[in-house]
This record gives structure tokens, sequence and C-alpha cells, in this order.
């Protein structure tokens, strides 16, 4: 049934963004900027795509945070790339 079928993909996408890691946003909700915790300072890369895939926002990271008062309320995905790996965090924005 269709019903299982769109479980079974949000189950997929909640285990591919439960990394185990310790990095953190916060505050989440967000309205206006979020801090990023657990990340050691270098070279990041910050990704926030929307839930329909699209890439809102794309820089390095600095000073750990980031600016996300233009973004319309929903809900992101917050790809961090960085030199050995890639973590994916849920962000909403209010």
């Amino acid at each position: 049934p269709p019903d299982s079928a769109f479980k079974n993909t949000q189950t997929v996408l909640t285990e591919k963004l439960s990394t185990g890691s310790r990095i953190i946003l916060s505050p989440n909700p967000a309205t206006n900027y979020v801090h990023i915790s657990g990340v050691s300072e270098g070279n990041i890369l910050v990704e926030i795509v929307d839930i329909n895939g699209n890439t809102v926002l794309k820089q390095a990271l600095s000073n750990n945070s980031i600016d996300v008062s233009k973004l319309a309320p929903g809900n992101y995905i917050v790809k961090l790339t960085m030199k050995n790996r890639t973590e994916l965090l849920r962000l909403v924005k209010l």
C-alpha cells in the first residue's frame, strides 16, 4: 500500500541522518542564526537543502554560525562537508 511505502522512505531518511555525531545545531528550531557546535575550525562547507532537494544556501562556515533569517519557514537538511567526512543534520526554520 502507498502508506507503507511513505513510512519506509521516512525511516530511511531518519537512519541516514542519525550518524551518531556530536555536532549540534542550536537553537533548533531557529529564526535568525544557527550555531554549530562540535566541529573543529577549518574549511567546512555548509549547504542547506529544502524538502524538495533544492540547495537554498551554500557557503563556507564562518564563526561556527549560519544566518538563516532569509530562509522560508520549514524543514531543512544541513549538510556539513569537512576534510574527511560529511554530516547531515535536521533544521527547523520558524
